[in-house]
C-alpha cells in the first residue's frame, strides 16, 4: 500500500506559435538499451512519424531521468504529468494533429510504461491530438487524448478533452462532444465518468485544460460514485486531482478534495499560467463535515508548494523552440517533496455465513 506521493512534473513548452504552427520536435534523443527493448516489445516493425518519433523518444529519455531523481522507496506512489499538447505536430492534418494511425502506434508504445520496472509510478503523457474521419457519417472527429498508465499493471484511462477554447487552434465543431450529438456512440467517450479512475484503491481525477473549468470532475465524482456504489467517494473526494493543461491555472471551485487533499498540475503555455507547475492543497471547506454541498466549495489554498528538487534538461532532451517567448520557458523536470495520501477505507466485512 502506498503511504505518500510524489508530484514529478515536466515542464516543457507545448503551445503553437503566432502563426499556429506548433513547436518543433528537436532532436532523438538517445534512450537506454533496455528502453530500446521495452519499446520494441511493444511496436514491433511498425514506424511513426518522425515528429511523433522525437516526440515520443524525448518522453522515455525524460522518463528515464526522473527515475533517477525520484523518491526510491516503494511506499511512495510517483506521480508523472506532462502538459496537454505533448504530443502535438508541428504541422499535420487540418488541426495539426496526427494521424489515426500514428495515435495507434503511440498507444502501443505507452504500454511499455506498464512493465514491472515502472511499479510504483503513474504516468500522465500530456495528450495527443489526433484525427478521425467516420465514413458512415461524413465527419471528422478531432480528438485531444490523455493516456493514464500504471507501471506493472496491464490496462490504461483514456481521457478524451471535451471543451476546446479558441486558442487551442480545432475546429469546436470536430470536437467529439459537439460531433456526439450527430454520432450517438461518441457519447460514451466523453462521459465525465471516465476522467474518475482509481490507482492501487486511490480515487483519482483527471481534467484537461478548459474541462477544469467546465468543472468536470465535479460532474464525474458523483457518478461514478453513483454508478459504482462508493459513498465515500462523493462524501471525501479524490485522494488527488490532476490538470494538465496549456493555458490554465487552478480554479477552487472546480476542485473535488476533501481537507488536506491536494491538487496537480503542470501547464505548456509558455506566454503566461505562472507557476508552470503547482501543488495545491486544501486547508478548509465551507461546510465541515459536509464538502459536497450543492453550493461551490469555498476552499482556501495554500500558496505555491516549491519543488524540492529542478532538474534541467540537457539540449539533446530539450524541444526546439524559436519563439522567444517560448525560449522563457525552461525545459526541466520539478520534483516536488512527499504528501500523504489519505488513509483507504476498510474493505467491507464478509458476509456471515447462513
Amino acid at each position: 500500500m502506498y503511504r505518500n506521493f510524489q508530484f514529478i512534473a515536466y515542464r516543457t513548452p507545448t503551445n503553437g506559435l503566432e502563426d499556429r504552427t506548433g513547436l518543433g520536435p528537436g532532436p532523438l534523443p538517445p534512450i537506454s538499451g533496455a528502453s530500446e527493448a521495452l519499446l520494441k516489445a511493444q511496436v514491433g516493425a511498425a514506424t511513426p512519424s518522425d515528429d511523433l518519433n522525437a516526440r515520443l523518444r524525448r518522453m522515455i529519455k525524460v522518463i528515464e531521468i526522473a527515475k533517477e531523481k525520484a523518491d526510491p522507496l516503494s511506499s511512495t506512489l510517483k506521480i508523472f504529468v506532462a502538459p496537454e499538447f505533448y504530443f502535438r505536430p508541428k504541422t499535420g492534418l487540418t488541426q495539426r494533429s496526427y494521424s489515426e494511425g500514428d495515435k495507434e502506434y503511440l498507444s502501443n508504445a505507452l504500454n511499455m510504461f506498464q512493465d514491472e520496472s515502472f511499479k510504483g509510478w503513474l504516468f500522465v503523457c500530456g495528450t495527443v491530438v489526433w484525427e478521425q474521419y467516420n465514413v458512415a457519417h461524413q465527419q471528422t472527429v478531432a480528438w485531444n487524448t490523455a493516456f493514464i498508465l500504471e507501471g506493472g499493471k496491464s490496462g490504461r484511462f483514456l481521457v478524451h478533452k471535451r471543451i476546446y477554447a479558441t486558442p487551442d487552434a480545432i475546429n469546436r465543431e470536430t470536437s467529439p462532444l459537439r460531433v456526439s450529438g450527430k454520432i450517438e456512440e461518441l457519447r460514451g467517450y466523453v462521459d465525465p465518468v471516465h476522467a474518475v479512475f482509481q490507482i492501487a484503491g486511490y480515487w483519482m481525477g483527471l481534467e484537461i485544460c478548459m474541462d477544469h473549468d467546465s468543472l468536470l470532475l465535479r460532474q464525474g465524482v458523483p457518478k461514478r460514485a453513483k454508478r459504482d456504489n462508493v459513498p465515500t467517494l462523493k462524501e471525501r473526494g479524490l485522494a488527488v486531482q490532476i490538470l494538465t493543461a496549456c493555458g490554465m491555472n487552478v480554479q477552487p471551485g472546480a476542485l473535488y478534495l476533501d481537507k488536506e487533499r491536494s491538487i496537480v498540475r503542470v501547464d505548456g503555455d509558455q506566454r503566461g499560467a505562472e507557476p508552470r507547475s503547482e501543488i495545491v492543497r486544501v486547508l478548509e471547506v465551507r461546510a465541515p463535515g459536509s464538502p459536497r454541498s450543492e453550493h461551490c466549495v469555498a476552499l482556501e489554498t495554500s500558496a505555491e508548494t516549491p519543488p524540492f528538487k529542478v532538474v534541467a534538461l540537457p539540449a539533446d532532451v530539450q524541444m526546439e523552440v524559436t519563439d522567444p517567448t517560448a525560449l522563457k520557458y525552461p525545459q526541466e523536470l520539478a520534483i516536488y517533496g512527499l504528501l500523504p495520501l489519505p488513509l483507504r477505507p476498510p474493505p467491507p466485512p464478509p458476509p456471515s455465513a447462513p
